[in-house]
């Protein structure tokens, strides 16, 4: 059997949709190799909150949703904000403009499997050529109209199983790593279709609060990469988003 340095974990989860009314559709995704440091990071604090008395008509709530920042009270939010630059890991971002060109069409013509197919592939398709560690992916459960995310993602990876180190699955919100995805995944939601970023001020602190976080971002409509170690803003990031040049 092959021996591999390390094991990655990858975390997948999406924001918006592709034939619904939300302006973007996005996939996020965290890599750690150290993903039981995060459970216990993340368990510590729901243990926190259940020692606070403030927190108290939260609780419950929150052990049936999990931590899911659209669902969570904004004191929640803050909580858990704080806790994402300590952690151990990176992130990786695959965004959409579903009302700009190229994608707009595919969108129109409901080629649902297809516009997945592609943010998926910008998201994870340099994570392959790390042949020397052992790669698991971990995808949130979705549902798709035209086939199942089971084969979908099977079709997908079936492009990468001669590496001989590649390992995935879906899984449901009980995953509790997904959470620091969907948190990284809120801040963009958020932040990119608003025409004023001053009506969410904080959230554009959070964003640069994590940015160190941020392995690259990826602009579908335009193909622009965002990258950590090339200096760029969240104004360029939104420039991007809707189609007009930056510089």
């Amino acid at each position: 059997m092959k021996s591999f340095t390390k094991t990655n974990y990858y975390y997948i989860d999406e924001s918006g949709g592709i034939l619904n009314d939300s302006p973007l559709f996005m996939l996020g995704c965290i890599r750690t190799d150290t993903p039981q440091l995060i459970t216990s990071s993340i368990e510590n604090l729901l243990s926190g909150f259940e020692d606070e008395i403030y927190y108290s008509p939260m609780i419950d709530r929150i052990k049936v949703e999990g931590f899911h920042a659209v669902d969570n009270h904004p004191d929640v939010r803050a909580r858990f904000f704080a806790l994402l630059p300590i952690l151990n890991f990176r992130s990786f971002f695959s965004i959409i403009n579903k009302n700009l060109p190229p994608i707009k069409e595919l969108i129109d013509n409901k080629s649902e499997t297809e516009v997945y197919l592609l943010a998926l592939d910008k998201l994870l398709k340099g994570r392959f050529n790390n042949t020397i560690d052992k790669n698991i992916f971990i995808f949130e459960e979705l549902q798709f109209k035209e086939k199942s995310q089971q084969k979908i993602l099977d079709d997908y990876f079936s492009l990468y199983e001669n590496n001989g180190n590649i390992e995935y699955k879906i899984v449901g919100k009980e995953e509790i790593k997904l959470s620091i995805t969907d948190y990284m995944n809120y801040i963009f939601y958020t932040l990119l279709p608003l025409k004023d970023l001053k009506k969410a001020q904080r959230m554009v602190d959070n964003f640069e609060l994590i940015k160190p976080k941020i392995a690259f971002i990826n602009l579908l409509n335009s193909d622009s990469f965002f990258y950590r170690r090339k200096p760029y803003t969240l104004d360029n990031i939104i420039q991007s988003y809707n189609g007009l040049p930056f510089g």
